[in-house]
C-alpha cells in the first residue's frame, strides 16, 4: 500500500524521501522509497543495484510514449546508507532512455509523431506505415445501456 508523505516534511526526512540538495530548490516529481524489497518471484537474493536496474527497464517499456514525448523523465538512484543519502553519494544513478530498451518503438513513435508515415510499405528500413482501423464495440445490455459504436 503507498502512502503519501505530502506536506509532512519531518516525516520524509525520516523516511528519505526529499528531494532538496543543499543550496538548491525542491526537484518536482514523485518519489519512491523501496525498503527491503524482496523480488518473489527469485529465490535468489539480489543486490540493491540489480533491483534498481530491473526498475530502469521496466520504466522504459511501460512509460516510453510519455519519455519520448519529453513529458516524463525518470532517473532511478540507489543509496546503500542513509548517510550516502544524506550526502547526496548514491551508489547507482541512471537516468532512463527509452532508447536503450525500445530503439525501434520510439523511433516509430517519433515518426508518427512527426507525421513521418506512409499510406504503405515500400520496403525501406526504418519506415512507419499507419492505417486507421476501425473499432466496432457492441450494444451494452447492462446500465448504462448503449447502441452498438463504431470507431474510426
Amino acid at each position: 500500500m503507498a502512502e503519501s508523505v505530502w506536506g509532512n516534511a519531518a516525516l520524509a526526512d525520516a523516511l528519505y524521501l526529499t528531494r532538496e540538495a543543499a543550496g538548491e530548490p525542491p526537484r518536482a516529481g514523485t518519489t519512491a522509497c523501496v525498503v527491503g524489497f524482496h523480488d518473489a518471484s527469485d529465490d535468489a537474493d539480489r543486490p540493491p543495484a540489480e533491483l534498481a536496474r530491473d526498475v530502469v527497464r521496466h520504466a522504459a517499456v511501460n512509460f516510453f510514449p510519455a519519455m519520448a514525448a519529453g513529458k516524463l523523465a525518470v532517473t532511478v538512484e540507489v543509496y546503500d546508507t542513509g548517510g550516502h543519502f544524506r550526502g547526496g553519494k548514491p551508489a547507482l544513478t541512471q537516468t532512463v532512455n527509452p532508447k536503450d530498451h525500445l530503439p525501434a518503438q520510439v523511433r516509430m513513435l517519433e515518426r508518427f509523431r512527426g507525421g513521418e508515415v506512409k499510406e504503405q510499405f515500400e520496403e525501406e528500413a526504418g519506415e512507419v506505415v499507419a492505417v486507421e482501423v476501425p473499432l466496432t464495440v457492441p450494444k451494452r445490455n447492462a446500465e448504462p445501456k448503449h447502441a452498438e459504436r463504431c470507431c474510426c
